[in-house]
């Protein structure tokens, strides 16, 4: 017979031991301190070559496409400015030049560049809440979870 059960009183209930303090005291197991800190300095130096990388891809690539986005819009507005100018100095009244305007401006929408790009962020977006929806719909074979009551007091 254990000796804890030797020590107890007849018909006394058996004791459980204490709870561990958390999961982690009873799951997890620690690697040793050395190898611990060999594993950090290497995310360390993983993570630091991302950044160096993401970093000199973007001064690559993205700094002269900004640098053409930003002429191309400077011309846009001078070009623009000028027809104003010479549509105003030829007489014409503002009618006519807020239509001439207009028809320029739903040309520029009307283009096959222009459609594309919105006919793929409509079929993006559809596809989006598709998965979402499917995602945060209950499927049929699970049951809801049930609420338990207290019992009354």
């Amino acid at each position: 017979m254990p000796l804890c059960r030797r020590l107890q009183a007849p018909g006394a209930a058996v004791v459980q031991p204490p709870a561990p303090a958390s999961r982690k005291d009873r799951y997890v197991s620690r690697p040793a301190p050395a190898r611990r800190v060999g594993v950090r300095a290497l995310w360390w130096v993983a993570a630091t070559t991302a950044g160096v990388v993401a970093v000199g891809l973007t001064a690559a690539f993205g700094v002269p496409l900004a640098a053409r986005a930003s002429v191309g819009g400077l011309r846009l507005v001078l070009d623009g400015v000028l027809w104003l100018t010479l549509a105003i100095s030829t007489g014409s009244d503002m009618w006519t030049i807020a239509g001439t305007a207009g028809r320029a401006v739903a040309a520029t929408f009307v283009t096959p560049q222009a459609l594309g790009g919105t006919g793929g962020l409509l079929v993006l977006g559809a596809m989006a809440l598709i998965g979402l929806r499917r995602l945060l719909m209950p499927r049929p074979g699970n049951a809801a979870p049930q609420t338990i009551e207290a019992p009354p007091r």
